[in-house]
């Protein structure tokens, strides 16, 4: 193994206890579904095709060297001038 890869997946793998555990300690399950949700689409008055989700590869010889899931979340004008308001 690398090590660049080495150190990025002990990072990775740091990062994510730390992030874990902030989670456990402010976030209640009640908040995490309803991020969930927002993310994925699925709240009233959310205007389709708003968030998309690409699960990345799984290569692990590749950076970042672990699967991730990237978010794409497309701002529509109007919609956005409507929660100003």
């Amino acid at each position: 193994m690398q090590k660049h890869q080495k150190i990025s997946c002990r990072l990775a793998e740091k990062f994510g206890h730390w992030q874990e555990s902030w989670k456990q300690d402010h976030v209640t399950a009640e908040m995490g579904a309803s991020f969930d949700d927002w993310m994925h689409g699925r709240v009233d008055g959310l205007k389709p095709g708003l968030c998309t989700i690409s699960n990345a590869t799984d290569e692990k010889s590749l950076p970042p060297y672990r699967r991730y899931v990237k978010y794409s979340v497309v701002v529509n004008e109007p919609a956005a001038e409507a929660v100003a308001d």
